[in-house]
């Protein structure tokens, strides 16, 4: 893999991740997203913020990160999946029109065309 299919994969996972989360937050603000799954998530942090550890940091160092980071994708694709899947297609199909029309390519040119025989 070159370096720049290693930057675009790395920029790829950071666009989904940046995805997820702001998926993640309107769902949190929606009022047709259950009260007992809005708590997963300040559940997850309070765990990754929490001295209490399966793999403490001191003993294990940096790869004490790893049930960290694990809890924290593990809440948040658990509470998108707990909310009602109508919810998240429709927060789904507003973001993807917001991605659209914030990056819309500047060469674009619009206009209409009459098929003549």
């Amino acid at each position: 893999m070159t370096d720049n299919q290693n930057n675009d994969a790395k920029r790829g996972q950071l666009q989904r991740l940046f995805d997820r989360l702001s998926l993640a937050w309107r769902l949190m603000v929606d009022r047709r997203v259950n009260v007992v799954h809005k708590l997963i998530p300040p559940l997850a942090l309070l765990y990754i913020l929490s001295p209490v550890d399966i793999a403490p940091e001191i003993i294990f160092g940096p790869l004490g990160l790893i049930d960290d980071v694990g809890v924290a994708i593990f809440a948040l694709e658990f509470f998108i999946q707990m909310a009602p899947n109508t919810v998240v297609k429709e927060h789904l199909r507003d973001l993807q029109g917001h991605f659209i029309s914030q990056h819309e390519d500047e060469n674009v040119v619009e206009g209409e065309y009459v098929v003549r025989d």
